[in-house]
C-alpha cells in the first residue's frame, strides 16, 4: 500500500515496484498468518524455569524471566529474551527457557521497523556476533 498509495507509483508500469508491492504484501500476509497461529501457544517448558512456581533452575548465564505478577507479562510480550522463537524454548541451544542476554540483545534487533527481515535480526546479532 505504500507503494502505491502514499508514493503513487503504479506497479503495473515498472517491474521492480511490482516485485517490492508483491514482496511486500507477501510479508504481510506471513506476519499476520505468524501471529494469529502462534500468540496464545507457550511451550509449557517455560513454566518450569518461569514464575512462582519454578521446578527448575537457571542454568548458563541465564536468569529467570519473571517472578509471580509479571509472568503473564513476560508472555504476552512474546517472550522476550528467552531461548527461542516467541514462547516456544529451544532447550537443544541454551540448555533451558530462561532469558540469557544474548538471546535478549537478539530479540530486541529482530522487533522495530523491519522486524525479524532486519539485517541485525538476520545475521543473529547478540547471538552469533556483537
Amino acid at each position: 500500500r505504500l507503494i502505491h498509495d502514499q508514493l503513487q507509483l503504479p506497479g503495473w508500469e515498472s517491474p521492480a515496484v511490482q516485485f517490492l508491492y508483491h514482496l511486500g504484501m507477501t510479508i504481510q500476509r506471513y506476519r499476520r498468518v505468524y501471529h494469529l497461529t502462534h500468540r496464545q501457544e507457550v511451550d509449557r517448558q517455560v513454566y518450569q524455569y518461569n514464575g512462582a512456581n519454578a521446578t527448575k533452575e537457571c542454568q548458563y548465564n541465564g536468569y529467570p524471566a519473571a517472578e509471580e505478577d509479571d509472568l503473564e507479562d513476560f508472555i504476552s510480550d512474546e517472550c522476550l529474551g528467552m531461548c527461542g522463537l516467541s514462547c516456544h524454548c529451544w532447550l537443544f541451544v541454551c540448555g533451558d527457557c530462561c532469558v540469557h542476554p544474548g538471546c535478549l540483545a537478539h530479540d530486541k534487533n529482530c522487533r522495530g521497523q523491519y522486524g525479524m527481515l532486519s539485517p541485525n535480526c538476520l545475521t543473529g546479532k547478540g547471538v552469533l556476533w556483537d
